[in-house]
């Protein structure tokens, strides 16, 4: 027996030596017995960061937040039962958002499988097709020889990399779970996958190239792309080509300044502008108003370019894909592309620019904040933060006003299965990654969903301004048709509910402060951007006002827009192929 609890230490070791040496350098846990030899390892592995919640949920979501943030894998250590199954949740955002997480469960020995032993489920396939590779490893076997557990450990890392997403390392644990005062076997070195890198070749440069080129009035729509690197190629294509950027709110493009900005509230006014070609890099974006404009327009030829071979066109429109790292792509492709003058991009930025001009005035008008006045007075910070922005009407305020006036902002999202849960939790894990302040702007439902994850703010010494905008319910559901339902809508849609997060904040001892006015918003801005501190701010808005509120901002651009010119002569301009002077 006292061999099995030696044994199971020194696996323990291997493996988490294992996981650095394949490049993993933060491990994320939580408390359990079954895992205890696991957590034994990390906690005497001298350059693996550990981080450490007492709820499985939060913490994989924290992983989750640091992955992204940081590019790199992230793995998770859990003990066996529901502890696993709580997992699931960020496991589906990973599997969606092609973030690589390392999962490794602790679990029951194969006698006490299916046989009422407490503490166990059936972990074996519990992710089915949300990971991309998993094996049941007998971890205490002694016949296991220790070159199958670097082996499998080495191919669960670079699939989790190479087919960008999370594995799951299942390791049945046999008691006694661990010995005192085990030496440490001897570093191995690991199996090294090296990937072969995806060129486009010549002829399929000079294909895509003569095809784009044909085309003299197309738009780029640059997506939700994880970048960390420059995307100044994406901006020289568009400038080759003569085609404005549309970007994305989680695309690297929108901070850096060169897309088009206030491109859906132009759309919004001019929804029956027609173009010629639609070059799609990345995956999905948030814009619905950009969604509708291109499924009225089946006849446009529409290229994408994704890292990848997962399908992401869900209104089945695209006719030329690529697999190519989207900057890479565009970078091999400028030499293939003759550079020309066009007025159509300047017709959009001027059109942009009428926006941008008139959102001053229009905001400055106001005398409370308003949830869509919150993206644009974020936009106008010049410190190097993160932001991080929660699902439901955050997001779609965001990719509709926020375009930042430096390129200090990262901004991250939630987007792969666009769920409100574990966002306090993901938040917490990007600015762990980034080692900076960032801003974690979150609805109330999606704030309450995740109390628990404030318990991490003590761990982390990055500071974390938590924008809580609460109207006290779902907001985004007042913009649908089942509003009209108002007999039942409070309760089975809008889930209305009194609570202020003042009482949560104290609960914590997190600082708090409600913000009522744009002087007391400008006030804890300032504060924040001098001392920042984690704390929360909390708005709180009307919900039945607040789509009343995005009505006057839609009337109110679409006037701007057409006061001087009426519609007709502006879509006359847009799809002229002889420009006229607006």
């Amino acid at each position: 027996m006292d061999d099995i609890a030696t044994l199971n230490v020194q696996r323990a070791y291997i493996l988490v030596d294992q996981l650095y040496q394949l490049g993993i350098r933060c491990i994320c846990l939580s408390p359990g017995s079954r895992s205890t030899p696991l957590a034994i390892a990390v906690s005497e592995h001298e350059n693996i960061a550990s981080f450490i919640h007492f709820d499985e949920r939060g913490l994989a979501f924290h992983a989750l937040g640091y992955a992204k943030a940081s590019g790199t894998p992230v793995a998770l250590i859990v003990t066996s039962g529901t502890a696993v199954a709580n997992l699931l949740p960020a496991v589906v955002e990973a599997s969606f958002d092609r973030v690589p997480l390392i999962l490794i469960t602790a679990d029951r020995p194969a006698e006490l499988r299916d046989c009422g032993a407490n503490q166990t489920v059936d972990q074996v396939h519990l992710f089915r097709s949300y990971v991309r590779w998993e094996i049941d490893l007998p971890f205490s076997d002694p016949h296991m020889p220790t070159s199958y557990l670097t082996s499998s450990l080495a191919q669960g890392v670079y699939r989790a990399l190479h087919s960008q997403g999370p594995v799951h390392i299942n390791c049945m644990i046999r008691e006694p779970l661990f010995a005192l005062d085990v030496e440490k076997p001897n570093s191995i070195s690991p199996c090294c996958y090296e990937s072969c890198l995806k060129e486009s070749s010549f002829s399929s440069l000079e294909m895509w190239a003569e095809k784009l080129s044909q085309f003299s009035r197309g738009i780029i729509i640059a997506a939700s792309e994880p970048c960390h690197g420059s995307s100044q190629s994406i901006e020289d294509l568009g400038h080759k080509l003569g085609w404005p950027i549309f970007s994305d709110i989680l695309s690297p493009i929108r901070s850096s300044g060169q897309s088009l900005r206030y491109g859906d509230l132009i759309l919004r006014s001019l929804p029956s502008f027609s173009c010629d070609a639609i070059l799609h890099l990345g995956d999905r974006i948030v814009s619905k108003t950009m969604s509708q404009w291109i499924a009225k327009h089946a006849s446009i030829p529409y290229f994408q370019v994704t890292n990848h071979p997962y399908r992401q066109d869900p209104l089945h429109k695209v006719q030329y894909r690529i697999e190519s790292d989207p900057v890479s792509f565009c970078r091999n492709l400028l030499p293939y592309v003759t550079s020309r003058t066009s007025e159509w991009v300047d017709h959009w930025r001027y059109l942009a620019s009428l926006v941008e001009k008139a959102l001053p005035l229009y905001f400055s008008e106001q005398k409370e904040l308003t949830e869509p006045s919150i993206p644009y007075l974020l936009s106008q910070n010049t410190q190097d933060m993160g932001l991080f922005i929660s699902n439901s009407m955050p997001i779609r305020d965001a990719d509709l006003l926020f375009f930042p006036k430096n390129h200090n902002w990262q901004v991250f999202g939630n987007r792969g299965a666009s769920g409100i849960d574990g966002n306090i939790a993901t938040a917490c894990g990007i600015a762990s990654a980034l080692q900076k302040p960032t801003v974690a702007w979150l609805g109330d439902l999606a704030a309450l969903h995740d109390l628990n994850s404030l318990a991490q703010c003590r761990h982390i010494p990055y500071p974390i301004l938590f924008l809580v905008m609460n109207n006290h319910g779902g907001g985004i559901f007042s913009f649908l048709p089942v509003a009209r339902k108002q007999k039942f809508f409070e309760s089975f849609f809008a889930t209305s509910h009194p609570y202020s997060f003042e009482e949560f904040a104290r609960g914590f001892s997190i600082p708090y402060c409600k913000i009522q006015n744009k002087t007391s918003w400008d006030a804890a801005w300032e504060q924040f951007q001098k001392n920042p501190i984690t704390s929360i701010l909390e708005i709180q808005t009307d919900r039945s006002y607040n789509v009343i509120e995005h009505q006057n901002l839609y009337q109110y651009i679409d006037q701007t827009l057409c006061s001087k010119y009426n519609k007709e002569a502006l879509l006359q301009a847009l799809t002229s192929s002889s420009y006229t002077d607006f």
